[in-house]
C-alpha cells in the first residue's frame, strides 16, 4: 500500500481517533500526571495527523472519502484541543 492511499483512507483516521480518545479516557482515571504526558504526546501527534488528514481531503478526488477524511480530521483536532483544555483544569501544584 502506498502512503497516499493510506493517508486518504477513512479507516486510518477512525482508528487514530479511537486510539486517542481511549488514551485520554483511560489516563484521566489513572493519574493527572499520566494524563498530562498522554496529552502532550498523543495530542501533539494528533495535531499532525489532523493536518495530514485535511491536506489529504483537499487533494483527494473522490468526494465521499474526501468528506469522511475531512470530518474525521476535524474530530481528531477537536479531541486533542479538548484534552489540552482538560489538562489546563488540573491543579499541578
Amino acid at each position: 500500500m502506498r502512503l497516499p492511499d493510506f493517508l486518504t483512507r477513512t479507516g486510518t483516521y477512525a482508528a487514530w481517533l479511537a486510539f486517542a480518545v481511549a488514551t485520554y479516557v483511560a489516563t484521566w482515571f489513572v493519574d493527572p500526571y499520566v494524563f498530562g504526558f498522554a496529552v502532550l504526546g498523543v495530542g501533539s501527534v494528533s495535531g499532525a495527523v489532523a493536518v495530514s488528514g485535511l491536506v489529504a481531503a483537499i487533494r483527494r478526488d473522490g468526494s465521499a472519502s474526501r468528506r469522511g477524511v475531512g470530518w474525521l480530521a476535524l474530530l481528531i483536532a477537536a479531541a486533542s484541543i479538548a484534552a489540552f483544555v482538560a489538562a489546563r483544569t488540573i491543579r499541578w501544584a
